[in-house]
């Protein structure tokens, strides 16, 4: 940028006009520069010949290193004359309205306590008298990035991302200074009245719209729809969190509120059922009972990284950053596929044939036929080829406790390659009104988000998921008024579901049907029989513990009916028994097993498990 266009040495040079005496000094050849920075700063501080004059000197000062200001100090500098001082403190006072100046002593805001004392709003000379001055940030920034010579220059491309997050981050600093002014001032006024931010926010939308690259902001806006008050609240977020600021939601709604109507507006854009918190874009960092606007705000940090970036992030970077401080999920990575299970062959031939239909081929072959989602519509057969398909499938495990739902659940994920996100109903309940139900849709929205930005997403596993989809009752009262919009929700999502889904109960016939008919596949893991159980008791003992020579498998899988689980339990126990004891005796004896294995029949939930009568 050559010297003649730089708001820097436009200043500078005007400034030239004022000897170390405040005597004037090339008036005539001066004009034009005056001229010239009026009419660029013109659309964001509207500035009188003289204004300009006064600036330009209190900058050469401060680029001297003179960044504090005492209006007094420096106007018997540059004007010798007393009563040239008292009409140069009116001048003064109209820099700081402006939002050139602003007090050392915190921001125009925080001056406002002492003037609501007094009959007048307005800033007097007393005020220049008692305080110092600086330039605002906002000004100098304007001055030494030429953010206006570049609102009113053509709209190049942004070539990267952080050209344009350049831009945000200065638009934002300016939304803050006229917020500021507007406070400080009492001045009424709607944002969209504010002709400069409009200008650079137009400026800004127009080189996102001329870019050939992928910018992630214009990519996050397309994606989610986000409106004006929507996308300016993200700006100040990332900014808050790039200058290590926390950001509150009363900040963000005094920021983009200007009246009582408009105010309310806002407080609905960060209400728990917004579209951004619902989608897990902001995470909420604190509540409380009283659901104070205090609380502070964050974007979720997968976001964070997207808005951030050049760079594509990977699957495995993506899914941590999305469920990064969610304590709704666990991740599980299995490591044991359908050859570590211990089940009737028929049932794992159902298990593979039912995930097959996640081989992109045959949903689309499946689809033709009349069997996907839109099958009860009427759609021409060139239609159907040419949709996007989107293969899912939702898989119910019923059975007793200890029969290997979660296991199961997890070998199915590990055949497709994916990793498990696990959630169950003591991650989803709260003690505070709504946010169970919140929390019900935030699993969903944040599982979509996962399938919508991610190659590979995990499977959703819906662990014990008697509590989620048991019969609706009679909304008598407030809990069942809340399981009974928790299950509406539920119904809703199983509708969009788009991916693994696999959810496990122990008694089937506690789920209510309109659940029942959604699952593509339900299987019954039952009691094992005595063949399975052989297999179990040798496949669980570790191949390092030691044995003693009794130990008698088949007269245990026969002589007690036990779940996989269960089985599990007893050998555990019959280990940390036998490490117990030295010498000869440190190994598991038959005995062992035998006494923990009648103490778990015994104790588990439906009464004595011996076996009795005829069990193949």
């Amino acid at each position: 940028m050559r010297k003649s266009k730089d708001l820097c040495y436009l200043l500078l040079q005007i400034s030239r006009c004022f000897g170390s005496e405040g005597e004037k000094h090339q008036e005539v050849e001066v004009g034009s520069s005056v001229a010239r920075f009026r009419a660029i700063m013109r659309s964001q501080y509207d500035l009188s010949c003289d204004e300009v004059l006064l600036v330009s000197v209190l900058f050469r000062e401060f680029m001297k290193g003179e960044k504090e200001i005492n209006p007094l100090r420096f106007l018997n500098k540059v004007y010798p004359d007393p009563y040239q001082i008292i009409e140069k403190l009116d001048r003064i006072i109209k820099l700081i309205e402006s939002g050139v100046l602003v007090f050392t002593k915190g921001n125009p805001i925080d001056e406002l306590a002492r003037y609501h004392r007094r009959s007048s709003a307005a800033i007097d000379r007393m005020d220049l008298v008692e305080s110092d001055l600086i330039f605002s940030p906002a000004f100098i920034r304007a001055i030494m990035c030429n953010d206006l010579i570049a609102a009113s220059t053509p709209h190049p491309p942004y070539e990267n991302n952080q050209q344009f997050l350049k831009d945000c981050f200065s638009h934002m600093e300016h939304i803050q200074a006229a917020r500021m002014r507007r406070v400080a001032n009492f001045m009424p006024g709607d944002f969209a009245e504010n002709e400069p931010l409009l200008a650079q926010r137009k400026y800004i939308l127009q080189r996102l719209e001329n870019s050939q690259v992928i910018i992630p902001f214009g990519k996050l806006v397309r994606k989610y729809d986000l409106s004006n008050e929507e996308q300016i609240l993200i700006m100040y977020l990332l900014h808050a969190n790039i200058s290590n600021e926390v950001a509150y939601k009363k900040s963000a709604i005094n920021l983009l509120s200007y009246d009582l109507q408009e105010m309310n507006r806002i407080k609905k854009i960060l209400s728990s059922d917004s579209k951004l918190l619902i989608e897990g874009i902001i995470i909420p960092l604190e509540s409380d009972q009283s659901g104070a606007s205090q609380n502070s705000i964050q974007l979720s940090p997968d976001i964070i990284s997207l808005l951030l970036g050049d760079d594509e992030v990977s699957d495995a970077n993506k899914l941590h950053e999305i469920i990064a401080d969610n304590d709704l999920f666990a991740l599980v990575r299995p490591e044991n596929d359908f050859r570590s299970l211990v089940l009737e062959d028929g049932i794992i031939d159902i298990l593979k044939d039912g995930i097959l239909q996640f081989n992109r081929d045959c949903s689309k072959t499946l689809s033709c036929w009349g069997f996907g989602i839109y099958a009860a519509e009427e759609v021409s057969f060139n239609k159907l080829v040419h949709r996007e398909y989107e293969p899912s499938v939702r898989v119910l495990l019923y059975g007793p406790p200890g029969t290997g739902k979660t296991f199961t659940s997890y070998a199915i994920a590990k055949e497709l390659g994916k990793e498990v996100l696990v959630t169950d109903m003591s991650r989803i309940l709260s003690k505070w009104v709504g946010e169970s139900e919140r929390n019900t849709m935030l699993i969903f929205k944040t599982f979509a988000r996962i399938h919508n930005s991610t190659d590979n997403p995990p499977a959703l596993l819906l662990n014990e998921a008697d509590q989620f989809l048991t019969g609706r009752s009679a909304a008598d009262g407030p809990v069942n008024r809340m399981y009974n919009q928790m299950q509406n929700i539920f119904l809703e999502q199983f509708e969009r579901f788009k991916g693994v889904l696999i959810a496990t109960t122990n008694l089937l016939e506690n789920i209510d049907p309109a659940f029942s008919r959604r699952f593509d596949l339900k299987i019954k893991l039952d009691m094992p029989p005595r063949q399975l159980r052989e297999k179990l008791w040798k496949k669980l003992m570790p191949s390092r513990t030691p044995l003693a020579s009794d130990i008698d498998v088949p007269y245990l899988a026969s002589e007690y009916r036990l779940s996989g689980g269960q089985i599990a339990t007893v050998i555990r126990n019959a280990a940390i028994a036998a490490s117990a004891r030295e010498g000869e005796s440190k190994r598991i004896f038959q005995e062992d097993l035998l006494k923990y294995a009648k103490i778990e029949g015994q104790n588990s939930f439906g009464g004595y498990k011996k076996a009795i009568g005829f069990d193949w």
